[in-house]
């Protein structure tokens, strides 16, 4: 006699499968970060209702499917060039500036932050210094003095502006060298970095909820 409770059970499985597979296709993809595999929001698929939803909410899907298309950073390295880790921190900047109250809003905010502190500190395997000098990399000042010209009215503008200030002072030095050869602190550098967070709250407008 055929084992029909046995069939039921591997119908069920198929049917659950199906349907995960489904949720996937439908909103969701799959991610590999440093060997693991897991969903996120597939953020760019949510942008083709967009002529459904509020301004706001439109400007929020758009920071959100950038991320969810192309990650920013991989394995403790940028993924995207360093122009492109400008645009993005930039366009979540004027997300918090011109939606200061919505719900959405301190889920950008952090993610601000989190560019902000990638281009101006860098990355483990994304330094923005040359390991053997630590100096500062040639594209990299580049892309700063680019950032505090051509965007000197933004919070991101005036942050990069400082760093680069900093650096004159130091000829460029990001770290010093130690007698050694190692790696060490310059006091104004890391001064600037241990406020990035909190210059970026005290420009920022507040919420009102």
């Amino acid at each position: 006699m055929a084992d029909y409770r046995g069939k039921s059970r591997i119908d069920r499985r198929r049917r659950r499968s199906r349907s995960r597979s489904k949720d996937v296709r439908g909103g969701y993809k799959l991610i590999t970060a440093e060997g693991f595999i897991f969903p996120i929001v597939d953020y760019g698929k949510l942008v083709s209702y967009a002529d459904k939803m509020s301004i706001s909410m439109k400007a929020y899907l758009d920071v959100m499917a950038t991320e969810s298309d192309a990650a920013t950073a991989r394995d403790a390295g940028l993924a995207i060039s360093w122009d492109e880790l400008a645009n993005r921190a930039l366009a979540a900047e004027s997300y918090v500036v011109a939606f200061p109250d919505t719900p959405e809003r301190k889920a950008i905010e952090i993610k601000y932050l989190n560019y902000l502190n990638m281009y101006l500190i860098g990355l483990n395997n994304t330094p923005i210094f040359d390991y053997d000098t630590f100096l500062i990399l040639p594209e990299v000042k580049s892309q700063y003095e680019q950032m505090a010209t051509t965007h000197a009215g933004t919070i991101t503008g005036q942050l990069t502006k400082q760093l680069l200030s900093i650096l004159d002072t130091t000829e460029g030095a990001v770290f010093a060298k130690s007698k050694n050869g190692e790696q060490t602190n310059i006091p104004a550098i890391q001064q600037f970095r241990d406020k990035i967070n909190a210059s970026v709250s005290s420009k920022l407008p507040a919420s009102k909820n």
